[in-house]
């Protein structure tokens, strides 16, 4: 069972891709935003929300920034093109299929 559920989780990246691709929607096309411009992409579309963390995503095309809305434990995900930091998608991060498989994982 170890092994069942820590493959998927060792290559989360690809992993997520695959169950969840309209959260990797990205066309980016050209020379990256810096981390600076990301961020500022993050705080415009979560204006209140305190960021966790920005990923750059081996895709070279999305990155991920984690974010904590005010007064929430929750963590929100944005999906940001890497080249222009436009939003491409939202969710929250428990209800994506990689996090429950985490868990189960952890919990094992």
């Amino acid at each position: 069972m170890v092994a069942l559920t820590g493959l998927p989780v060792t290559f989360w990246f690809v992993t997520d891709r695959l169950t969840d691709p309209s959260f990797y929607a990205s066309v980016a096309h050209g020379r990256p935003a810096d981390l600076d411009g990301l961020i500022d992409s993050a705080r415009a579309s979560a204006p209140h929300a305190a960021i966790d963390s920005v990923f750059l995503n081996l895709d070279g095309a999305t990155a991920i920034a984690s974010v904590r809305p005010p007064g929430s434990d929750r963590v929100r995900e944005l999906a940001l093109d890497r080249t222009s930091g436009a939003l491409l998608a939202e969710r929250w991060q428990d209800e994506s299929w990689i996090s429950r498989a985490y868990a189960l994982h952890t919990g094992l």
